[in-house]
């Protein structure tokens, strides 16, 4: 790796992959206030909240966006009282007693994608709808922002990563000209493995004010994450000056997610989203470094850089080839969009049937099993015949059947009951 040239590196995609924003109660001006939550709200939340703990369930309510319900969770969380959720954001809310906080957004790394990197208006979106809820008078004040980046031709997991990855202890100073050998720590906080190959390098704690995770996401998405298939259809339709695809459909393709949060985000001035979303560059160049650094010295949070014997002081060591293609990534032309829309929901089907019938069979193995002696009790004659499929589905079949109806359910209502849980059709509460 250490001999591989920087032109191989190949850009596949870079955006927001999480963004959370803290609501807040504001006077005529806009000035953030004191405030309780609204009277009426609350006693709607709870009415909502209750019907979920007396289900055990989540339980739709009357809010829908883009078509999609919000449920209502039977529990809260840290801090809020009620937490609502739908495939492109969850809310949390709280009261507004301690803190004039009323509640928090997070966006989903789905809903994100969906625009391509520059998600404005989908953002634009979900703030006008939850104005409905919480009125005109809020305020929405970046909490945490991910900015992510995808690319292909340098396998870090062979890379010397404790050597040669340097990164600060200091997260949240401004940018200096130079940088002491004793505020700069080698390595990741730990090395992440599966099959002696490394898959993930976390650098500072998730806690921080800054932090990065780099890893695998190929890997990611095949073991962890299959609903996210999608983004192999986006990486596919990224091609070069010469129309051939940058990604062979095979290689890893490794992300970089540089995570700023309040703190940091407060440090730079970030005081709504829409300067988050126009200095994405400037996060990166602080985070990763710029290209030739500063006054031709080298900086970035994090870097990945070429040893000298000439010079002890790894703060001036000089950025590696590679690492310097990662620093410009967000100064050169925007990848190629797709309409990831499609694309996200055939992933999810997709995988929620894998998952579905996965558990179908499961299930139907396991009554097979049990089945002999059922028959038995039932003086059901079996002859002495191996397990059939079919055997075994024209029993559940008649079983399940039976069951409905001895206890007066429903089929069809029971598949559109499904239907909501699973975020696949609207209801009003």
């Amino acid at each position: 790796m250490e001999t591989m040239g920087a032109d191989r590196i190949r850009i596949l995609g870079r955006g927001l992959d999480t963004l959370i924003l803290n609501i807040y109660p504001t006077d005529n001006q806009g000035d953030i206030i004191n405030g309780r939550l609204p009277e009426l709200l609350e006693q709607e939340l709870n009415l909502y909240k209750e019907r979920a703990q007396q289900l055990d369930e989540e339980v739709p309510t009357r809010w829908v966006f883009e078509g999609e319900t919000l449920f209502m969770k039977d529990k809260g969380g840290s801090h809020f009282k009620w937490i609502l959720t739908c495939n492109q954001f969850s809310l949390a809310v709280s009261r507004g007693i301690k803190v004039s906080l009323w509640g928090q957004v997070r966006f989903s790394s789905e809903y994100l994608w969906k625009w391509n990197g520059n998600p404005t208006k989908g953002i634009s979106d979900v703030l006008l709808f939850l104005t409905s809820i919480f009125g005109d008078d809020i305020a929405f004040q970046p909490g945490e922002v991910h900015i992510a980046l995808d690319f292909t031709g340098w396998d870090i997991g062979s890379a010397r990563v404790k050597e040669h990855f340097i990164h600060r202890a200091t997260q949240t100073s401004a940018i200096p000209e130079t940088v002491d050998a004793a505020t700069v720590i080698a390595g990741p906080e730990q090395v992440i493995e599966r099959w002696k190959r490394i898959t993930g390098l976390p650098f500072g704690k998730h806690t921080s004010a800054v932090s990065c995770l780099i890893y695998d996401k190929t890997h990611e998405i095949k073991y962890h994450s299959r609903e996210k298939g999608w983004f192999h259809d986006l990486w596919a339709a990224q091609v070069g000056g010469d129309g051939k695809p940058l990604w062979d459909g095979e290689s890893p393709v490794w992300r970089i997610e540089f995570r700023f949060k309040r703190p940091a985000l407060h440090e730079f001035d970030l005081e709504n989203v829409y300067q988050v979303l126009d200095r994405l560059p400037d996060l990166w160049a602080y985070a990763a470094g710029h290209v030739g650094g500063v006054d031709g010295l080298p900086d970035g949070w994090l870097r990945y850089v070429v040893p000298s014997s000439e010079d002890i002081n790894r703060s001036r060591w000089p950025v590696h080839p590679c690492w310097r293609v990662i620093q410009g990534a967000f100064l050169a032309p925007a990848p190629a969009t797709l309409d990831l829309q499609p694309l996200q929901r055939q992933c999810k089907r997709k995988e929620n049937m894998r998952r579905a019938l996965a558990a179908v069979a499961g299930y139907a193995s396991t009554t097979e099993a049990w089945r002999r002696g059922y028959a038995d009790e039932q003086e059901i004659h079996q002859p002495d015949i191996e397990p059939d499929i079919s055997e075994t589905f024209h029993f559940l079949y008649e079983n399940v059947l039976a069951y409905l109806e001895e206890t007066g359910r429903e089929f069809s209502k029971i598949v559109q009951k499904k239907r909501l849980v699973y975020r696949l059709a609207a209801s009003a509460a």
